[in-house]
């Protein structure tokens, strides 16, 4: 009987944002067109590429852990997109992208999950959320929630299946509540 491996990647956090979003509502993403090798997203602007050039291999999954700026219990909302390909051939040099909405989610924030002081790129008012509720997606199957909840003071974070794409957008919001949002990411 011969063993059998299954590897996966072990790459580092990025932060979804250059800045915290204080966005106070997402707007949908609606088909882009963009010339053939570009992308739809923007790194830094809540873009993540998941290196899947012309068919290549792409990530299978993302892990999220959000956090934001505000106060005990501050909720926040983020939204989840796939970026699908169409090339247009009537066009020539120039591709479409499709969002796929694949999952939402709400955050709240706990004031006792700060990281270990003032680190140099996360400010000590940054706070990691401690419970997520999923709203659209499909739970434990193409994305798993683990959401420790306020009592443990453990951060939460999502593993998100990418279908696929390409490319991702995470929109967020502050649902009027946090005073800004963001995340870290890593692709799987």
């Amino acid at each position: 009987m011969q063993d059998v491996l299954i590897a996966t990647r072990t790459l580092d956090f990025t932060a979804l944002f250059t800045t915290n979003s204080t966005a106070s509502s997402i707007v949908e993403p609606i088909p882009v067109s963009v010339a053939r090798g570009g992308s739809p997203v923007t790194s830094g602007s809540g873009g993540i590429d998941l290196s899947g050039k012309d068919g290549g291999l792409t990530a299978s999954a993302v892990m999220l852990a959000f956090f934001g700026v505000g106060s005990d219990t501050n909720t926040f909302l983020a939204n989840a997109y796939g970026w699908q390909r169409m090339p247009t051939s009537t066009i020539g040099n120039i591709d479409t992208w499709v969002p796929i909405l694949l999952a939402t989610f709400t955050g709240i924030t706990l004031d006792s999950t700060q990281p270990f002081g003032a680190q140099a790129d996360f400010a000590v008012t940054n706070y990691f959320a401690t419970a997520i509720t999923l709203g659209v997606g499909n739970s434990g199957v193409s994305v798993e929630v683990v959401s420790p909840g306020h009592a443990a003071h453990e951060i939460a974070h999502v593993v998100l299946d990418t279908k696929g794409s390409r490319h991702l957008s995470i929109l967020t919001s502050t649902a009027s509540s946090a005073t800004s949002c963001n995340g870290l990411y890593k692709r799987m």
